[in-house]
């Protein structure tokens, strides 16, 4: 490989995903999408909310940006951090936002 693999760009849809995953492991494709599902909502959940928020009775489902602003305050600097990185169009920033 001459580049690292970069997750944000990872983008392949369902059916890929499962091939994917098919050939590293083919026992796991059967539950694959649904333990994803559940994994990477509680970590996003857990890296969005505020400290001391329980992340197993959030959702993020019909709220508002006033509503999140006050219950995952940490969400707007992870999504332009986000942006940043995918970009690539202020590299100098990246530092000051890592």
């Amino acid at each position: 490989m001459d580049q690292l693999f970069d997750l944000s760009r990872f983008n392949p849809g369902h059916e890929r995903l499962l091939q994917h995953v098919g050939q590293i492991e083919a026992s796991l494709t059967s539950g694959v999408a649904h333990f994803t599902r559940r994994r990477l909502s509680h970590l996003f959940a857990s890296v969005a909310l505020a400290p001391g928020q329980d992340a197993a009775s959030f959702t993020f489902r019909d709220a508002d940006f006033g509503s999140l602003t006050a219950t995952a305050p940490h969400l707007l600097g992870q999504l332009i951090f986000r942006e940043m990185r995918i970009i690539n169009r202020y590299p100098q920033l990246y530092l000051a936002f890592e």
